[in-house]
Formats: C-alpha cells, sequence, structure tokens
C-alpha cells in the first residue's frame, strides 16, 4: 500500500511539473503582454465567458483565490459594405430611343455596437502588487485562463508572433 502511494504521489508531481512547464518562460512573457484586440475570436470568447464557481483565476500572494466581478464594455466593429449606385442615364436601345441607367461602386462603412463582457479579481481583498494568476493559471492579456484550456490557443499564438501580427503592451 506504501508504494502504491509513492508511486501515486510521484505520478502527481510529474503531472504538476508538466503542465507548470508547459509554457516557456518567454512564451508567459509574450502571452501577459498581447493586447485583448488582437487574440482571435475564439480565444477573446474563452476568456470572456470562462465557466468557473467563484474564482475569478485571480490568487493574492497568499493563494488565496479571489472572487470575480464581472464588468461590460461597449465594442464597436467597422464593415465596409459595397454597392451598385445609380448615377445617371444613357442612351440605349434601338436607335438610342430608351434611357438606360449607369451604375458605380460605392462603398459605405457600418458601425456596429455590442455589448462585451470581462471579468476582474475583487480588488478589495487583495493590494494591486500582491495579484497574480493562481497555480494552474496562465496570464494572457490582462486575464487569468487555466493551463488546460491556453494550451489550446498557444500554437495560434505563437503563430500569430512569427508573423509579426502582434504589438506588446509594454
Amino acid at each position: 500500500m506504501a508504494t502504491f502511494a509513492a508511486l501515486l504521489f510521484a505520478v502527481l508531481c510529474i503531472v504538476c511539473l508538466t503542465d507548470a512547464h508547459v509554457f516557456t518562460e518567454d512564451e508567459r512573457e509574450l502571452f501577459k503582454n498581447i493586447h485583448f484586440e488582437q487574440l482571435p475570436q475564439d480565444l477573446k470568447l474563452a476568456l470572456m465567458k470562462k465557466e468557473r464557481s467563484s474564482e475569478s483565476g485571480w490568487c493574492c500572494i497568499s493563494e488565496k483565490p479571489l472572487m470575480a466581478i464581472q464588468h461590460s464594455k461597449i465594442v464597436s466593429q467597422t464593415t465596409k459594405r459595397t454597392m451598385s449606385v445609380n448615377v445617371g442615364y444613357k442612351k440605349c436601345g434601338f436607335g438610342g430611343w430608351k434611357r438606360c441607367g449607369t451604375y458605380a461602386v460605392r462603398y459605405q462603412n457600418i458601425v456596429t455596437y455590442s455589448k462585451a463582457y470581462y471579468e476582474v479579481p475583487d480588488k478589495s481583498k487583495c493590494a494591486e502588487k500582491d495579484l497574480k494568476c493562481c497555480n494552474g493559471n496562465i496570464l494572457i492579456a490582462g486575464n487569468c485562463m487555466e493551463l488546460s484550456v491556453a494550451i489550446k490557443y498557444k500554437e495560434t499564438l505563437k503563430a500569430l508572433k512569427d508573423q509579426n501580427r502582434l504589438d506588446l503592451v509594454g
């Protein structure tokens, strides 16, 4: 029984260490400093709609989990619409007795607004300088995310970096 317990403990330690070192320090620094707006849409949604009980993924240095407070903001998105517009008439048909419309392409910017939700830790329980991501979480664009979820986006974020499509904070 003692050997089984020792073996189980060793396996759990290896699993914990593997999770902790899935991301290199350079990758952690990159993910921490990405602007939220540059993240792929599915990652933004995963960060904004995290399913959790009462914890925000943030801890005080004492490792005491903090509650999350949900905030909202208005987000705008601009799309360009292409239209064909009648700009005049010309003679057409047999002998030029008919009038036919002449058309040109015009572009119109359309702005749509939506509400986005995000969560922040309840900072009344911990000083700003003492905030950190809890064990098993990683900081991505100012949000703590579980490592198991963040691993799915690791290659996508590295590809964006390699294509020089990321502006970093700081």
